[in-house]
């Protein structure tokens, strides 16, 4: 069981959160800058923006039934701040066109596999069916981005 005074659970989905509409951002900026593939960035963009969404509602879940929840694997908010720091830096070369586009989707890449990206069923599970669902859309959703992206590296390298 999660205890309701455990902050740091609290501040940790905040900042996975606001990890999350960073990421949105770091999307909008590649549709500006790369109109040919502008569709395919607002889909990116549109999850990481459901994403954030979805921690709304497991902080609310987890407020009203700590019970339901148990910590696993812990993740630092050094790390989630350090990460979201790094994307803003990304963003602001990228539009500024100090990174050219075709690095750019490397790091996309490198950031949907980043730890970030990928811990957020470790470090909190649940027996909540609904915010488990949540959890398990946003799993299969960076898991996808990190095979669309994959894919536009392959057609872009062919």
């Amino acid at each position: 069981m999660v205890q309701k005074e455990s902050t740091d659970v609290f501040d940790v989905l905040q900042e996975m959160k606001t990890h999350e509409l960073w990421m949105a951002e770091f999307y909008r900026a590649f549709s500006e800058v790369w109109p040919a593939e502008r569709e395919f960035w607002f889909d990116m963009e549109r999850a990481e923006k459901r994403h954030a969404q979805y921690l709304e509602k497991i902080v609310q879940c987890l407020t009203e039934k700590p019970d339901h929840f148990h910590l696993g694997r812990p993740i630092r908010l050094a790390a989630i701040r350090t990460s979201i720091s790094g994307i803003q830096s990304v963003i602001d070369q990228f539009k500024k066109r100090k990174i050219p586009i075709y690095k750019a989707i490397f790091i996309a890449r490198d950031m949907e596999q980043s730890v970030i990206e990928s811990r957020v069923g470790e470090f909190l599970k649940t027996e909540d069916i609904e915010c488990g669902a949540l959890m398990e859309e946003m799993i299969y959703d960076t898991k996808s981005h990190l095979e669309r992206l994959t894919k536009k590296i392959g057609e872009w390298t062919k």
